[in-house]
């Protein structure tokens, strides 16, 4: 039986959530129209109660559209794609969203490109296909959203340490 973490927006210490107009985000963005689908489905499934579920068709789409109010806690991009490709776009988007815990969608294992995405600061791969879901894609994204979740923790912490002390 699949343990399954808690990964819900909670209230920060001064009782408001971290977003007060949205949920914390977890983002996609592929050029394939179906694979796109069957992962928006799948994120649907599990996240949307507690998590605004986004999609994109294209790097470029995602970073005109996509804004630092949106609160972004996980953010996947597909490695191959024309004009930005999922290295490039992650690269890109974590100057909009730093904290953000990103993934790489690919079919393709590939070391080089391994390295190049660890040294680009992406936090995991997720491999396609990814089915069964439970098994391949939901693990991955409860992972990166408790180090997303401990990371805003932290934060919180070392604030609430700082107003106290100044």
């Amino acid at each position: 039986m699949e343990k399954r973490l808690d990964l819900t927006p909670r209230p920060s210490s001064s009782g408001s959530l971290l977003s007060p107009t949205r949920k914390p985000g977890i983002i996609t963005v592929e050029d394939d129209a179906e694979v796109l689908r069957a992962v928006d489905r799948d994120l649907r499934k599990r996240y949307r109660a507690s998590y605004d579920i986004m999609r994109f068709d294209s790097g470029s789409i995602a970073l005109e559209r996509l804004r630092p109010a949106h609160d972004a806690a996980v953010i996947i991009a597909d490695l191959r794609m024309p004009g930005l490709n999922g290295v490039e776009f992650l690269i890109e988007v974590a100057h909009l969203h730093p904290r953000a815990k990103r993934a790489l969608l690919t079919a393709y294992a590939d070391v080089d490109q391994a390295i190049a995405a660890i040294n680009a600061g992406i936090n995991r791969y997720i491999l396609k296909p990814w089915d069964p879901p439970e098994q391949q894609l939901y693990p991955t994204i409860n992972y990166l959203l408790h180090q997303w979740w401990s990371m805003r923790s932290d934060v919180s912490i070392t604030e609430s340490l700082r107003t106290r002390v100044l």
